[in-house]
């Protein structure tokens, strides 16, 4: 009896046996694909409407606040007009005014810097004058010399009476001059006045420091 030593081979596997199987694995990475394409969309989208909708919704989500800013008259320093012979009201004209007088500066400006309404410190004002004096006699100074006389006679008397250097003040300064009509009839003062940007006040200035 001959024994036959064979050795096992499995049958052969069919043709399309694991088509299914193989088929799997492609869809679940189409799959994975679509999802992962889906989200990167979302993130441009999301980084788009970040960019360019945010800050508007910021705006109405957190509003500034509204301020209402007080008003701040233009500059004025320059000379002043001849005034009137006989006002007939309480104003006083500019080139007649003391140290220590309170008013609004926006009055002298609609008056052609010619007049001021004097007004009691403690009730709302904006300027106060600090100096009015009359200057040595001579020639009627150019615009460069009124600059040195601002520089020779307002800075310092600033300091004496508001209590603090004038570079350092939060406080404005103007100078008002004659004309040369009425600088040549005599009337030479000068008259420096400080105005409080922040807007009307119910105090003088005078030894605040400020």
């Amino acid at each position: 009896m001959v024994s036959e030593n064979r050795t096992y081979r499995p049958p052969p596997v069919p043709r399309g046996a694991y088509d299914d199987e193989d088929d799997e694995e492609p869809e679940e990475d189409s799959y994975a694909g679509v999802v992962i394409l889906v989200v990167g969309l979302l993130l441009v989208a999301l980084g788009a409407v970040a960019y360019f909708v945010w800050p508007r919704i910021n705006e109405i989500l957190h509003p500034a606040p509204v301020t209402s800013a007080p008003y701040i008259p233009p500059p004025s320093t320059g000379p002043a007009s001849s005034p009137d012979a006989s006002p007939t009201d309480n104003r006083v004209p500019i080139l007649h005014v003391t140290t220590g007088v309170c008013f609004m500066q926006q009055a002298l400006q609609e008056s052609g810097q010619t007049y001021i309404w004097p007004i009691d410190c403690s009730q709302p004002h904006d300027a106060e004058v600090f100096y009015a004096d009359s200057l040595p006699a001579g020639d009627y100074p150019d615009t460069d010399g009124w600059k040195a006389n601002a520089d020779q006679y307002c800075h310092p008397a600033f300091q004496t009476y508001v209590g603090i250097d004038f570079n350092l003040s939060k406080l404005d300064s103007y100078y008002v001059f004659p004309p040369q009509d009425v600088w040549d009839a005599g009337n030479r003062i000068l008259v420096c006045y400080a105005v409080d940007p922040a807007g009307p006040r119910t105090t003088s200035v005078a030894g605040t420091n400020q």
